[in-house]
């Protein structure tokens, strides 16, 4: 960026959340990719969300991402030695998603919740407690106000959305059981 500013190399850097739509498996409430969790859900089976649930996971539609880089594209003047948040407009914190989700399938929340040292011992491997904690611990909540102002930037899906979107692709390609009400 320091380049950028002083020499106007071309650059312009994007942060984008947690990618979802057509064919990607979305950050789970557990804050993971492993999509049995849906699976579970969709089972109407309880899931266990570390403390509260009220850590925080911003994801973001592909298509919104190409927006974004189209707009940067096209307001390159504007763009150059800028970073922006590429994310929807709304982050969602692990117990409501759970909840959305549990509710789309037709089904009550069933979530305990547990501390964070506890629940991390519940996880089947040392690896997925980590990769876990690597969402969950910076609990992502970006704004993408700068966006919107300089390039004009407006989400065409909100978190909740796109993150259904690529479950119901899931779902389509037999990687997610379908929910009982769904039949």
């Amino acid at each position: 960026m320091h380049e950028a500013r002083t020499t106007g190399f071309p650059a312009t850097i994007f942060r984008p959340g947690q990618i979802v739509g057509e064919g990607w498996t979305p950050i789970t409430p557990l804050a993971n990719d492993k999509a049995a969790v849906f699976s579970k859900m969709a089972r109407g089976k309880e899931i266990v969300l570390p403390n509260l649930g009220l850590e925080t996971v911003n994801h973001v539609h592909a298509t919104d991402i190409s927006q974004l880089i189209q707009r940067a594209v096209t307001n390159r003047s504007v763009a150059i030695g800028e970073t922006f948040n590429a994310v929807s407009d709304t982050a969602l914190n692990l117990r409501g998603y759970a909840e959305a989700i549990f509710t789309w399938f037709g089904l009550e929340p069933k979530i305990t919740y547990v501390p964070y040292e506890e629940w991390m011992k519940l996880q089947p491997t040392p690896e997925e407690a980590h990769h876990s904690w690597e969402h969950f611990a910076r609990s992502s909540c970006l704004s993408i106000e700068k966006a919107r102002r300089k390039l004009g930037y407006e989400p065409a899906y909100s978190s909740i959305a796109s993150v259904k979107e690529s479950i119901t692709w899931l779902i389509e390609n037999g990687k997610v059981e379908k929910p009982k009400a769904w039949k």
